[in-house]
């Protein structure tokens, strides 16, 4: 744009270099900024972004024992995941010659592994019955679970839920939980900005 808008002169010594008008503006199409100018002083921005995922889970899940109120169901697992990404600008927006953002290439990624463990609770039923299947009215469950995570960038921790779901008829049914939750950031969530957890 500054060639462009530079003395016509300087602007015709280099090759395709339109001379730039800015006084008359574009209007409604009659404007003295021609498509030709627009075509010098503008690009078409290409940024590259690639992602991937490695997943591995493992689960297992069953009754442990029947009681009286139904059968005690546990559910376990682990789950180990690699998540890469990689961004790369337009060179044009990394090198900050355009109107928007300017932008840097970054990669990195992170790992985790987690386990949980899961139990279901029958604490009371009115018409209790072995089978899973069969309808337990005015049952009373009680639902904890836990699991364990650890990231290479932030660490251990912990999280746990617990709920509590009653049926007074077959096809009623009220539940209440308090549960905790961890959000880790995805690789496609990194830009220039906020590259620092990327290795």
């Amino acid at each position: 744009m500054l060639q462009a808008a530079g003395p016509p002169a300087a602007c015709a010594a280099i090759p395709g270099c339109t001379p730039l008008n800015l006084l008359g503006g574009q209007g409604s199409g009659d404007g003295t900024i021609t498509p030709e100018m627009l075509a010098w002083i503008g690009f078409v921005q290409r940024d590259y972004s690639d992602q991937t995922l490695r997943d591995f889970t493992f689960n297992v899940a069953g009754d442990l024992a029947h009681l009286p109120a139904g059968p005690l169901a546990f559910a376990a697992g682990f789950e180990h995941r690699e998540q890469n990404g990689r961004f790369t600008p337009d060179p044009v927006v990394a090198a900050g010659d355009t109107a928007g953002n300017a932008a840097e290439p970054t990669a990195g990624g992170h790992r985790s592994n987690e386990w949980y463990g899961e139990l279901e609770v029958p604490l009371f039923a009115g018409s209790a019955s072995p089978s899973r299947s069969a309808a337990r009215i005015n049952a009373v469950d009680l639902a904890i679970a836990l699991r364990h995570f650890r990231y290479d960038t932030f660490g251990a921790d912990d999280t746990a839920r617990v709920g509590l779901s009653w049926r007074p008829t077959a096809s009623l049914l009220f539940q209440a939980s308090w549960a905790q939750g961890f959000g880790h950031p995805t690789s496609g969530s990194c830009s220039a900005a906020g590259r620092a957890w990327m290795r």
